[in-house]
C-alpha cells in the first residue's frame, strides 16, 4: 500500500560536497550561471574518422573530472573506446577492448568521487569491464564478468558508481534466435536511451553484478518478476542506480500476460529485496493503464529516497495515449503517481522519452517529449518531493524526436539538452542557475561540423558545482569527428581573511580563502580601486608595486583557465606611509601634590587613522591613556622623565619623550 511522502527533515548536502559509416561529437557545453548566452569552446578530440560510430554515456564526479565511452570501428570490426576529463581537458583515448574479438558495443561509464571508474560493455556476447580504484592507478584489463551459455547473448548493461566506489552493472540476457553472436548493425550498438531495437533477441532476463574494489560478483540468478516472462530487451533495457550506502536499485520492464510493465528491486551486496515493486499503474486519472516501459532512475544522497519515472499508455477513448509518470521511491516502498509532463488527457499530445536527475538533497527536474510536436517538456522536483506544474522547455518547432537528456548538480542547477531539427540538425541546451528558472536555449554544437547525427546518442552530465557535459554525434562520413567543447562555470568568490588591509611601507599584504573550481588552475589578481597590483596561484601575496597613501577599495579576482572571474566583496585598504606628528603642551603646577596637565595635539596623515588613544609613561611607574588631555599628581619632588607615544591603524609610531622638574 502506498503512503503519504512526508520527509522528515530537509536533505542535507555533503559540500558546504565520457571513434569512426556516422560523427561521434562530444560536446561538453557549460552554460554560465548567470550569463545571458553559453560560452562554449570546441576542439577536436578525434577524426576526422568516416569509423566514427556513437557515444555510450558521459559521466562526472563532483571534483569535475570524469570519463565518456564510445563506440568505434575499423577493417577489422567494432571497438569501445574511453575518453578522460582530467582538469576540463580531454586526455588521449584509450581502448577498452584490446585483444578481444572486434564485436564490441554498447558502453557504459560510472564514476565516482575518488577517481574511481568502472566501464562495461559487450562483446562477442559476454559482459566486460574495466576497473579503476582511484586517480594515478592503472586501469585493470578487460575482465569478464558475465558469461551466459550457449545460444544465449548479454545485451543492455548499465553502470553505475556509489559517491564511495561500489559498481554495479545491470544487464539482460537473451535468446539469440539467429543464432551466434549478435552482430548489429552499427546504428544499434548504443545502450540507454539511444538503444536501437534487437529483433533477434528474446526470453530477456534481468541480471546483477556488483564491483567492491576488488572483484566482480554476479547476483545469483535473474531479478525479474517472473523467470517466464521476456524483461530488459528494447525501450524495457534496465537501468541500474548505485546508492551512497552501497546498496543499489534496478529498474526495467518486463512483459506480464503480454504487457509491459515497469518494475523495480532495490539490491544489498549480492541479495536482492524479497519486495520488488510495480511502478507502472493500474489506472491514472480514471484511464486504465496499458503497456509501460523506458525506466530511469535518480536518488538523492540519502539512500533512502529515491525517484524512477517511466513511460505508459492508458486508454483515452478506445486508443492508448503515452504519460510520463514519476514515483518516489522511500525504502522498499513506492509512493503515489506524479504525471510530470504537463500534458492531459483528451485530444492534447502524448509524452515520451522519460528523463529525470535529483541532486544530493532531493531537488530535480524530469523532462519528456512530446511524439506529435516534438516538443521538450519537463517538470521541477522541490526539496518538499512536491512538483511544480509542467511546462515547455524548448520553444522552436521542431520535426524530429527531440530526445531530452537531463543531470543536476549538488546546489540545485540543472541542465536540460536535445535535438532539434534548426540548422539542418543540432543540440541545443538550457541552464537553470537558480531552481526551476531556466536560462535561454542555447547551441551547444558546432554548425561548422555538419549535422548532428540522432542515430550517433544523447548523453549529459553535471559536478557539484554546475559544470556539464553534453555528448552527441556530428557530421557524415570522413567528415566524422569527436569534438569536445568544454566550459564551465566560473569559480566561486574568494573569502577575504583581513578587511580592512593596512599597510605603512606601501607594500600591503592581502589574504583570502581557496575558490572551489574543477576544470582547470585558479589564479588570484588583486585589484585596488579597479586596478590590478598583484596575481598569484596562493592564498596571498604583497605587491611589489608600492601604492601611494590614503584610504583605498580592494578586490580579490578568482579566475580560471577560461578567463571566468569571480569576485570577492570589496574590501578596504588603508596606506599610510608617514607616521602621525605628536606635539605636547605642559601646564598646570610641578610641584609634589599639584595637578599636571598635558595637552595632546596629534595630526594624522589620513583622516581616521589614529582610532587608539595615546600612551603616556609619567615617569614614576604611572601609565595612562589619552586622547587629548591627561592629568597627573606626583608625590615627591624629583626629574621624571615623561614619554608620550601615539600609534596609528597601519602601525606608526609618534613618541614626543621629555624631562619634568616636580618641586
Amino acid at each position: 500500500m502506498s503512503m503519504p511522502f512526508q520527509r522528515p527533515h530537509p536533505r542535507c548536502t555533503r559540500y558546504a560536497p565520457l571513434r569512426r559509416a556516422l560523427t561521434l561529437l562530444v560536446a561538453v557545453a557549460a552554460v554560465q550561471a548567470s550569463a545571458a548566452s553559453a560560452a562554449i569552446t570546441t576542439s577536436a578530440v578525434a577524426g576526422p574518422d568516416a569509423g566514427l560510430v556513437g557515444v555510450g554515456n558521459v559521466a562526472l564526479a563532483n571534483d569535475g573530472s570524469g570519463a565518456m565511452v564510445y563506440v568505434d570501428s575499423d577493417v577489422t570490426g567494432t571497438h569501445v573506446w574511453l575518453d578522460e576529463l582530467v582538469g576540463g581537458s580531454w586526455q588521449a583515448p584509450q581502448r577498452l577492448d584490446a585483444g578481444q574479438d572486434p564485436t564490441s558495443s554498447q558502453p557504459m561509464v560510472g564514476v565516482d568521487d575518488n577517481g574511481g571508474l568502472t566501464a562495461g560493455w559487450v562483446n562477442d556476447g559476454r559482459l566486460y569491464a574495466v576497473t579503476r580504484a582511484t586517480y594515478g592507478v592503472p586501469m585493470s584489463p578487460p575482465t569478464l564478468v558475465y558469461s551466459a551459455p550457449s545460444g544465449i547473448e548479454v545485451a543492455n548493461p548499465s553502470v553505475s558508481m556509489s559517491l564511495n566506489g561500489v559498481g554495479y552493472i545491470a544487464f539482460t540476457t537473451a535468446t539469440a534466435t539467429g543464432g551466434g553472436s549478435i552482430t548489429p548493425p552499427l546504428v544499434s550498438l548504443l545502450t540507454g536511451s539511444n538503444a536501437v531495437a534487437q529483433p533477434t533477441l528474446s526470453a530477456g532476463e534481468v541480471r546483477v553484478a556488483r564491483f567492491d574494489r576488488h572483484s566482480w560478483s554476479v547476483v545469483n540468478g535473474s531479478i525479474n518478476i517472473n523467470a517466464a516472462d521476456s524483461a530488459g530487451l528494447d525501450a524495457g533495457r534496465p537501468d541500474a542506480l548505485a546508492l551512497a550506502d552501497g546498496t543499489a536499485i534496478v529498474a526495467w520492464g518486463e512483459t506480464i500476460n503480454g504487457a509491459s510493465q515497469v518494475f523495480e528491486r532495490r539490491i544489498t551486496r549480492l541479495t536482492p529485496s524479497a519486495y520488488p515493486e510495480q511502478a507502472s499503474i493500474a489506472s491514472l486519472q480514471g484511464h486504465n493503464g496499458e503497456d509501460a516501459d523506458s525506466p530511469v532512475l535518480s536518488a538523492e544522497e540519502d539512500a533512502n529516497y529515491a525517484w524512477i519515472a517511466f513511460r505508459q499508455d492508458f486508454d483515452d477513448g478506445g486508443a492508448p495515449h503515452s504519460r510520463v509518470l514519476a514515483r518516489a521511491l522511500v525504502g522498499d516502498e513506492l509512493q503515489t503517481p506524479v504525471a510530470v509532463d504537463g500534458l492531459a488527457f483528451g485530444s492534447g499530445d502524448a509524452a515520451d522519452a522519460p528523463a529525470l536527475t535529483v541532486d544530493l538533497h532531493g531537488i530535480g527536474f524530469a523532462a519528456a517529449e512530446t511524439q506529435a510536436a516534438h516538443a521538450v517538456v519537463g517538470d521541477h522536483l522541490n526539496s518538499d518531493a512536491t512538483w511544480g506544474p509542467g511546462a515547455r522547455i524548448d520553444s522552436l518547432p521542431n520535426t524530429i524526436a527531440p530526445r531530452p537528456v537531463v543531470a543536476s548538480s549538488s546546489f540545485d542547477n540543472d541542465v536540460v539538452a536535445w535535438e532539434d531539427s534548426g540548422g539542418g540538425g543540432e543540440v541545443r541546451a538550457r541552464y537553470a542557475a537558480v531552481v526551476g528558472v531556466f536560462g535561454p536555449e542555447t547551441v551547444v554544437s558546432n554548425p561548422a561540423l555538419g549535422a548532428v547525427d540522432p542515430a550517433g546518442g544523447l548523453t549529459t552530465a553535471m559536478d557539484a558545482d554546475g559544470d556539464f557535459a553534453v555528448a552527441f554525434v556530428q557530421g557524415t562520413g570522413v567528415g566524422r569527428r569527436l569534438v569536445a567543447a568544454v566550459d564551465a562555470q566560473a569559480p566561486t568568490a574568494p573569502h577575504l581573511h583581513r578587511s580592512p588591509v593596512f599597510s605603512r611601507t606601501g607594500h600591503p599584504t592581502f589574504l583570502w580563502g581557496q575558490s572551489s573550481e574543477n576544470w582547470g588552475p585558479i589564479v588570484y589578481q588583486v585589484n585596488v580601486n579597479g586596478r590590478a597590483v598583484a596575481r598569484t596561484p596562493g592564498l596571498s601575496v604583497t605587491t611589489l608595486v608600492r601604492l601611494a597613501q590614503g584610504v583605498d577599495s580592494f578586490q580579490v579576482l578568482a579566475i580560471n583557465a577560461r578567463g571566468d572571474a569571480a569576485p570577492s566583496a570589496t574590501g578596504r585598504l588603508i596606506v599610510i606611509r608617514t607616521p602621525p606628528r605628536l606635539g605636547v603642551s605642559v601646564g598646570g603646577a610641578r610641584r609634589a601634590g599639584a595637578l599636571v596637565r598635558l595637552v595632546l595635539h596629534v595630526v594624522d596623515h589620513v583622516p581616521g587613522a589614529i582610532q587608539s588613544p595615546a600612551a603616556i609613561r609619567w615617569g614614576d611607574g604611572t601609565v595612562t591613556v589619552a586622547k587629548r588631555v591627561a592629568t597627573h599628581r606626583y608625590k615627591a619632588p624629583g626629574h621624571y622623565q615623561v614619554q608620550v607615544a601615539v600609534r596609528d591603524v597601519a602601525g606608526n609610531r609618534a613618541v614626543k619623550t621629555f624631562t619634568l622638574a616636580i618641586a
